[in-house]
């Protein structure tokens, strides 16, 4: 059990306490069997079992603080809140802080080995069962997300999430592999490893069929100009399910899923070559292709679908801070479709009107298929005098169709060659929209019915490329073993998931995805890191060989650069309203901002203490007037924070870099405004993380009992020398904290003592 006094949203935030119990057990049988001297059979079976539970404390009720919340009497605590100038968030449990889980997964695998001659054949399959028994109150007391400190306390509530419904969950899957390899010894020089490989691996599905998604596909043109009814077409379920009026789609498969990717082989081939048949040299590669079951996160994002849960993420939702929630049914009311809300036309300002709350889900794409790695590596490798060895290598590796978060709901731009139309039914008359303003966002949507958000969509779109150098010099002796190991490389990617699973959003623009192609976020240039390990010589017998025999120490250093960086924007929003005024639709916390200076003099020189303290705005590791905010665009009038430039040119209708104009203006009296997505891209290289170094070290002391018993007392010193790494944390523009180093990386000075009896 694991006990996080603080809780929150993320490690060290402020929130409730937590407790995290955990229980796991394992069993395994292996049955190994000669069938005679060149055929050998090996049987396994395994069993896991993971517990696990995250209980939380509510802080607070909403009644304590004068907030009204449709399902109170359920879930009473105090939402989380977020802002943009103060890390870490604060208040209520995080949205994912109510749960538990009971997962079983069961294994056999059988494997025969064949020496014949110059070869030896293997062969085997493998069957995996998983059985995942869950629930999770996802968003039950919900989220606000304002831009500052101060607008919480006036109330401009920039997003405001929240949901409701039946989190229990029997989720099950299968996989299943089989294999052949042949490891060929052409020569007594070469030898050659050729094999291919297959994996089914099943897609998720529920023992109740309790998986609602999205298809969008399934929408009429009318549904998609004026939302309504229609689209209901649009949610499906297993054609199998029933749950009395609500029934399953036909043809839909249990998992959703448009296919199973049944055709997942994956061949492999490497060689092994000693050029001169002394044994001293060895040259080696290979090439293969790893198909990879994602995290079990994609099926959480199905606890959200309709009908069995209903989701409310609406940016600038203009409601008080007493009732900022819309009222969605309680969990006890589900399974219920939502009521999909119609087009009502534009309101005298401009806004787009409708019928009820706008909807929001978390799907997934149909179209998913297993995500799979490309790996190849070729070293050379040498033994030297003096008992030292050395190894030079390259790495690389590409990963495809790896899941990746998407708004894809985000607002498209117009104009008269991409016009949008909206209404034509239930008597609301047809409007053709040729121009883009911040308040008419959630007109331009793809869905109409839909916020700007509402549509966050597990997507197979991320890749990635990993191309390494690697250098590695190690001695051993009898009493003496050290190693260096030295790795310059570059790791490239459009998404690199979240620090504790693999799926995650990487901001910013969500339909044109280009931009979104950088250093990965764990990407580190240039790493060393240094074993070593020393057996102090000492008397061989006597009393002095108890005392001063037995002893050893050794350690690993490791020096590493820092991380790149990924900025937002505080400041991209409406300086009159605190709302944004992104064109788009996205709130302000996943904009890149805009790159108003030299970018290459991001990051001022010197030691990250320098930029511990937050004396004034600006005075953090970060120059001053290279990034800023979006320009707001838009006619100048009294008052408007507007630039007077009504036209932006150089874009396409996703907002990615085109050759198409775009007009400010829209519907209504109100001055239009409008911001688009800003220059920068995500981790930038020139704002890389300070240098980083960690020392630790052990000491040793084995006292013999019995020729087959001793103890060994062993003292362990992490960051030896309680040496600060500092990590870059503050990087919203335009919060006072900007630039300033308020986090390290890993812990300060721990010291422990262990006794072990080896027998």
């Amino acid at each position: 059990m694991s006990l996080d006094p603080l809780g929150g949203e993320g490690a060290g935030s402020l929130g409730s306490g937590q407790t995290t119990p955990q229980d796991n057990r394992l069993a395994t049988i292996a049955w190994t069997y000669t069938v005679n001297p060149n055929v050998v059979n090996e049987a396994r079976f395994g069993y896991n079992r993971i517990t696990q539970q995250v209980v939380a404390v509510d802080p607070a009720t909403t009644s304590q603080i004068g907030l009204n919340r449709f399902n109170s009497s359920v879930f009473p605590g105090i939402p989380l809140f977020f802002t943009n100038d103060i890390n870490p968030a604060f208040g209520g449990i995080s949205t994912n802080n109510d749960q538990a889980s009971v997962s079983n997964t069961f294994h056999f695998a059988d494997t025969v080995a064949l020496t014949h001659g110059k070869h030896t054949l293997r062969a085997g399959f493998e069957f995996r069962r998983y059985q995942i028994n869950l629930f999770n109150n996802f968003a039950s007391r919900g989220f606000l997300f304002f831009n500052t400190f101060r607008d919480l306390l006036q109330g401009n509530i920039l997003q405001a999430f929240v949901g409701s419904g039946q989190t229990d969950r029997g989720f099950r899957a299968r996989d299943t592999s089989s294999y052949f390899q042949d490891d060929w010894k052409l020569t007594r020089r070469l030898t050659l490893n050729l094999g291919i490989r297959y994996d089914y691996l099943g897609p998720a599905t529920d023992v109740k069929g309790r998986l609602g998604n999205f298809d969008p596909s399934r929408l009429d043109a009318t549904t998609l100009a004026n939302g309504g009814p229609g689209l209901l077409n649009g949610f499906i379920l297993p054609a199998s399910a029933n749950f009395g009026a609500i029934k399953g789609t036909p043809g839909v498969s249990d998992s959703t899923l448009l296919s199973n990717s049944p055709h997942n082989f994956a061949p492999r081939v490497g060689f092994a070559f000693d050029p001169k048949g002394d044994g001293k040299t060895a040259i080696r590669g290979g090439y293969g292709i790893y198909y990879v079951r994602t995290s079990n996160q994609t099926l959480l994002q199905l606890i959200t679908g309709a009908p069995f849960f209903q989701l409310s993420s609406v940016v600038a939702p203009g409601t008080p801070l007493s009732n900022p929630f819309p009222a969605l049914p309680l969990p006890a009311q589900f399974p219920v479709f939502p009521t999909p809300p119609s087009f009502r036309g534009f309101s005298g300002a401009g806004t787009p009107l409708f019928s009820g709350p706008l909807l929001a889900l978390n799907p997934f794409d149909r179209g998913l298929s297993t995500p799979y790695a490309g790996s190849w590596n070729l070293s050379v490798q040498r033994d030297l005098p003096a008992h030292f060895n050395i190894e030079i290598g390259y790495l690389g590796s590409q990963g495809v169709k790896l899941i990746q978060s998407r708004q894809l709901n985000q607002a498209h731009l117009a104009n008269a060659a991409n016009p949008i139309v909206v209404g034509g039914a239930n008597g609301v008359p047809v409007t053709t929209i040729t121009t883009v303003s911040a308040r008419d966002n959630n007109a331009r949507v793809g869905v109409l019915g839909f916020s700007t958000t509402g549509l966050n969509t597990v997507t197979g779109n991320g890749h990635s490329d990993y191309n390494a150098f690697v250098f590695t010099l190690n001695r051993r002796t009898t009493r003496m073993f050290i190693q260096g190991a030295y790795t310059y490389s570059k790791s490239i990617d459009n998404n690199s998931g979240a620090n504790t699973q693999d799926l995650a959003n990487s901001g910013n623009n969500q339909l044109d995805t280009r931009a979104l192609k950088a250093l990965s976020n764990f990407d580190r240039t240039q790493r060393i890191q240094v074993t070593y390990q020393y057996s102090i010589p000492g008397f061989a017998a006597g009393a002095l060989h108890h005392v001063l025999g037995g002893w050893s120490l050794g350690g690993l250093t490791t020096f590493q650069s820092g991380l790149p960086s990924t900025f937002f924007c505080a400041v991209c929003v409406n300086p009159i309203t605190g709302g944004t005024s992104n064109v788009f639709g996205l709130s302000t916390g996943t904009l890149f901002p805009q790159i108003t200076g030299n970018l290459n003099n991001l990051l001022q020189p010197g030691s990250p203490q320098n930029f511990t303290n937050q004396t004034a705005a600006g005075t953090g590791a970060f120059t001053p007037g290279v990034l800023g905010s979006t320009p707001i665009f838009g006619p100048t009038a009294a008052g408007s924070p507007a630039n007077g430039t009504t036209t932006v040119s150089g874009l396409n209708t996703f907002g990615g870099v085109g050759n198409q104009t775009f007009t400010i203006g829209g519907q209504g009296t109100a001055a239009p405004l409008g911001s688009f997505f800003g220059n920068l891209g995500r981790n930038v290289a020139q704002a890389r993380g300070p240098f980083q170094q960690q020392w630790d070290a052990f000491i040793t002391k084995t006292i013999p009992i019995h020729e087959k018993l001793n103890l060994q007392f062993r003292t362990e010193f992490y960051n030896l020398f309680n040496h600060p790494n500092f990590a870059i944390t503050n990087l919203s523009v335009g919060s006072p904290a900007f630039g300033v180093y308020d986090t390290t990386a890993g812990s300060s000075r721990v010291i422990q003592f262990s006794l072990k009896v080896n027998f």
